[in-house]
């Protein structure tokens, strides 16, 4: 998304997460790793229609990749399955703090992972 800054990704789900967003993705966060050290996330969910099959495996490699770089995440409006599943894969992200969104709440967010 556009409002990604040096301190801070912003992504935007609408649809199928397919294995071409993982691989820009982890692009992105290799780059962030390497200029800042942590990686901190905004993720806006628009639209969830779920994971292509081989985008799941990615997903949990990312986990156990990104996991423990991890120090903000802001997810906004996310489906009640992403909150369950990041609640079970809490040990992946040992050092991260997670805060969770309404849709209407783009902006608070955004400010809240940049600070």
């Amino acid at each position: 998304m556009p409002e990604s800054t040096d301190r801070a990704l912003c992504f935007l789900v609408n649809g199928l997460l397919t294995t071409d967003k993982y691989e820009i993705a982890g692009t992105l966060f290799d780059e962030m790793l390497s200029r800042q050290g942590e990686i901190r996330l905004l993720i806006l969910y628009k639209k969830f229609e779920g994971w292509e099959e081989a985008a799941t495996k990615m997903d949990m490699g990312f986990g156990l990749k990104y996991g423990s770089h991890l120090t903000r995440m802001a997810l906004v409006n996310p489906p009640a399955m992403m909150i369950s599943q990041l609640k079970l894969r809490k040990a992946e992200r040992d050092k991260c703090e997670v805060r969770y969104f309404n849709a209407d709440d783009f902006q608070t967010a955004l400010a809240w992972v940049n600070e």
